[in-house]
């Protein structure tokens, strides 16, 4: 299980432990979670790409990058189930949208999105939908 939320904790090292976690992975892995978390522009701008350094908890970095890099740590995670918790929040809109899409539709893996910004998009792609207000589960 994976979590994501909206304040991501980014570490001193390249751009590309931050994503895999240390963890062994093929390079096309890797850069199709960076594709698939709308990465792949921002690496390819970066002067050493994914060698690039990530300063004192990813201060080089937008929020919305941030939240993107953790989005590709779970993607090449392959976690049977992730909980996004406002993980699009510092987002505009337009990639906000692009991103929902793409994790609504990851194959084998269970979702479960938090958000207080509903998209009709949203709402249709999702099995089941649960609303909370005061606490309480409508």
């Amino acid at each position: 299980m994976n979590y994501i939320e909206q304040r991501v904790f980014l570490f001193n090292d390249t751009l590309r432990s931050n994503i895999t976690m240390y963890r062994d992975y093929d390079l096309d892995e890797i850069e199709n979670a960076v594709r698939l978390a709308g990465l792949k522009e921002l690496v390819d701008r970066l002067p050493q790409h994914l060698e690039t350094l990530v300063e004192g908890n990813g201060v080089n970095f937008s929020g919305g990058e941030m939240q993107r890099i953790a989005i590709a740590r779970a993607i090449l995670a392959k976690s049977r189930f992730i909980i996004f918790d406002e993980a699009t929040a510092n987002m505009d809109t337009a990639l906000a949208r692009e991103i929902e899409e793409i994790i609504m539709n990851l194959e084998h893996t269970g979702i479960i999105y938090i958000t207080h910004h509903q998209s009709e998009e949203l709402l249709r792609a999702a099995d089941h939908v649960l609303t909370m207000k005061d606490w309480c589960i409508l």
